[in-house]
């Protein structure tokens, strides 16, 4: 064939290759196009904006970092872990998200429509790689699988290497996962792998055509996530819902029946996490449960329920079942700890006195209280004293019987609760005074006063805290710390000092003096409206409570606190004049001294400082082996991490009125 030939041929080609390429984009349009009419996006978009102006505590202006804020948050909520898009596609959309700012004021869709395009072609090209995979025989090796957790995503031309690795990877902690030794397990056969590839790809699938077909299609999958990432620009805890948000959530509780006594819900991967715990309940008192904890596996008399595989259906029948009495339960934290611990079923009586405590009985006798949430039983307006802090004063009367010379209260991982009840505690270690500032929209900073003269407990106080002890939990020690009450101990919590309130997506068009209209809301607002500051006047927005004497943490250079939110609020300081009456200046700088000597000769201790290390490089870059013994082999050693210690200096002890 000649030269003209060729040069035909491959004009042929690429004409042809063009053509395909317009109708691909062609068909895409139209696919948008059409399905538009089901959620207007740009209207929903100009709502949200409209109302976090009129309602919003410190609303942000619409620029392009405003853009760039939405960008980032509406790539993490449709591919947080970086499958789907490209490097460059991602870098394209940065690029061009300037336009955001100009979209929403007008009611356009430039950015959404190229995001939708982009989005699609995405899923359809990782669609293929995948099937691909189907025919392609699965071996492992030496090779390893490197995430770069801060820039998760690859160029194109790596994709189908990158994304075989994952299925390789996935293959492997599915193989591991499933068994119940993972001691004595030996590597998968072939017809296992081919089993499970199969398996993998199915799911992997699966996920691809739940993002088409999620609420209707993909372009109301996308334009949900577009909404969201404009309320999340605002800050973290602002959000955007629809009714069907609202209500999808089972609740495996009951005050008639044997129960588990928690609530689940699909957290934004799509992952069963917990929702709420009912204070308790056996999800409650075995402390090891949190909300947000994502459920993994449970197994029951030999049967066993992978919740990534299951209808929210299937979950009910297996936890509800009467002959469930037991579950061994496998979950994964916030912090990307996986942990496994028996539940057993109990009658859920929501009125008994909820807390716990213990005693350590040494050179003297400390009672210690674990408190993991601010919860209130009743009506928080016209009932103050039928949630927590009633149940922790009742506690304290038995155990100041008991003649205990000082309290530990334990507020690690308590994310907070009723900010009523955090106020109504801290009246019990104080007298009469100032607890919070609260600082709404438009209105005054006004007061939070404890409601009752006089103190229950006086004793020495020791407030235990961490990064995950948030809200309520930090108005708590923030009233403590500045009134000299007590000694906070353990890591800088988490930073949130914001308060929200839920509002349909037409409350901007409302008059002060009209009622809602009756009429079903197309949509809800999560706003923050408003944010309580300590008794000084300073903020613990977005810094946390400092804790007066540090503890190592394994956890404690992880990025869990609210600073490294996207969109975090930083909030200056009040002026506001109050009354508040702290105590004598504590000696915080000896006794921090006395603890930095002990920690720096204690074992347990230095392991901790040199594993937190550790786990801080691995929330950078995730290295997994793809070859079977080594990946076992790094498993085990992440299964046997033990921090346990054991001490003469005290024992443990139920109060005696218990023990009788």
């Amino acid at each position: 064939m000649n030269s003209d030939s060729n040069d035909s041929q491959s004009n042929l080609s690429t004409q042809k290759l063009a053509l395909k390429k317009n109708l691909f984009f062609l068909f895409l349009i139209f696919i948008f196009q059409s399905v538009s009419a089901q959620i207007n996006v740009p209207l929903h978009a100009l709502m949200i904006a409209k109302n976090m102006e009129k309602f919003h505590y410190q609303p942000r202006p619409m620029d392009e970092e405003f853009g760039r804020l939405v960008c980032e948050n509406t790539i993490k909520a449709l591919d947080k872990g970086g499958l789907y898009l490209s490097k460059e596609e991602v870098q394209d959309l940065n690029s061009k998200s300037g336009q955001i700012a100009k979209d929403i004021p007008i009611e356009k869709s430039v950015f959404l429509d190229n995001l939708n395009l982009v989005f699609a072609k995405s899923l359809i090209e990782t669609e293929g790689i995948l099937k691909s995979l189907d025919t392609k025989k699965i071996t492992f090796s030496d090779e390893v699988l490197t995430i770069h957790l801060k820039d998760l995503y690859v160029a194109s031309a790596e994709r189908k290497a990158y994304l075989e690795k994952v299925v390789k990877l996935k293959i492997l902690n599915l193989y591991c996962y499933q068994s119940d030794s993972l001691e004595i397990l030996g590597p998968p056969d072939a017809k296992k792998i081919e089993e499970l590839k199969k398996e993998v790809l199915q799911n992997e699938l699966e996920k691809i055509q739940s993002k088409r077909e999620g609420n209707g299609d993909l372009a109301q999958f996308v334009g949900e996530a577009y909404l969201k990432a404009i309320a999340n620009a605002y800050d973290p805890h602002s959000d955007y819902f629809t009714v069907e948000d609202e209500s999808e959530f089972a609740v495996f509780l009951s005050k008639e029946v044997m129960s588990f006594g928690f609530s689940l819900v699909k957290n934004e991967e799509k992952e069963y996490a917990i929702e709420s715990i009912v204070p308790g309940s056996p999800a409650w008192k075995c402390n090891q449960l949190n909300e947000e904890d994502v459920l993994l596996k449970a197994t029951a008399k030999g049967k066993k329920l992978i919740f990534e595989d299951a209808k929210m259906k299937e979950i009910r029948a297996f936890l509800m079942d009467e002959n469930t009495e037991e579950i061994h339960l496998w979950v994964r934290k916030k912090t990307g700890e996986e942990i496994d611990f028996d539940l057993t079923k109990d009658a859920v009586e929501v009125e008994d006195n909820l807390i716990e405590s213990y005693i350590l009985d040494g050179d003297q006798k400390i009672a210690y209280i674990y408190l993991p949430s601010f919860y209130s039983k009743g009506d928080e307006v016209f009932s103050l004293s039928t949630g927590c802090a009633n149940d922790v004063a009742k506690e304290l009367i038995h155990l100041q019987n008991e003649g205990v010379t000082g309290l530990i209260l334990d507020l690690r991982n308590n994310g907070g609760g009723s900010m009523l009840e955090s106020i109504l505690l801290a009246g019990i270690f104080v007298d009469y005074g100032a607890i919070s500032i609260y600082a709404g929209k438009d209105n005054p900073p006004s007061t939070m006063k404890d409601l009752n003269k006089g103190v229950l407990f006086d004793k020495p106080m020791v407030v235990m805290v961490n990064q995950f002890s948030a809200s309520a939990s930090e108005l708590f020690s923030a009233a403590m710390q500045d009134r000299n009450r007590a000694l906070i101990v353990g890591s800088t919590t988490y930073g949130k000092s914001t308060a929200q309130t839920v509002l349909p997506i037409t409350a901007f068009k409302l008059e002060e003096n009209q009622s809602k209209s009756a009429k079903q809301p197309e949509a809800y607002l999560k706003v923050t409206g408003g944010a309580f500051y300590r008794v000084t006047g300073e903020t613990h927005q977005s810094v946390g409570i400092l804790p007066d004497v540090q503890i190592p943490n394994y956890y404690e250079f992880g990025e869990f606190n609210e600073k490294y939110e996207l969109g975090a609020l930083q909030l200056p300081p009040i002026d506001k004049k109050t009354y508040y009456f702290p105590l004598p200046d504590l000696p915080k700088e000896a006794i921090k001294a006395k603890s930095e000597e002990r920690i720096g000769q204690n074992e347990l201790f230095k392991k901790i400082v040199t594993s937190s290390r550790e786990y801080e490089a691995s929330t950078k870059k995730y290295i997994a082996p793809l070859n079977f013994d080594k990946y076992k082999k790094k498993l085990l050693e992440k299964e046997n991490v033990d921090f346990e210690f054991e001490t003469k200096d005290y024992q443990v002890k139920n109060p005696t009125y218990i023990e009788g």
